[in-house]
């Protein structure tokens, strides 16, 4: 089944707007002296937009954030819900995986 070509619009955007933001940066970067802060910021900025990218190609609804750990959260739980759906059986050997061993 072919992709929405909407859907790969929306992606496409933000994985373009990232790319900008690490030119941004590595153009700051370049700066003599280097500027830092804005480096660091376009840094943030490029990974947000990465994950957003994520989050859209997966139609998972996302609030206006800068707050990278939310939207690693929704990336989290969207991979989660994704492997959930596609293999169970694979979430039960894991939390079997993690039970503490009991001494006897």
């Amino acid at each position: 089944m072919p992709h929405d070509p909407i859907r790969i619009a929306d992606v496409r955007s933000w994985i373009h707007k990232a790319a900008r933001d690490l030119l941004a940066g590595d153009h700051e970067r370049a700066a003599d002296p280097p500027i830092l802060e804005d480096v660091v910021f376009h840094a943030q900025q490029a990974a947000e937009k990465v994950l957003k990218g994520f989050l859209a190609w997966h139609d998972h609804p996302f609030r206006k954030t800068h707050d990278l750990i939310e939207i690693g959260q929704a990336c989290v739980l969207t991979v989660f819900l994704s492997v959930r759906i596609s293999r169970p059986d694979f979430i039960g050997s894991v939390e079997q995986t993690q039970q503490p061993q009991s001494r006897a």
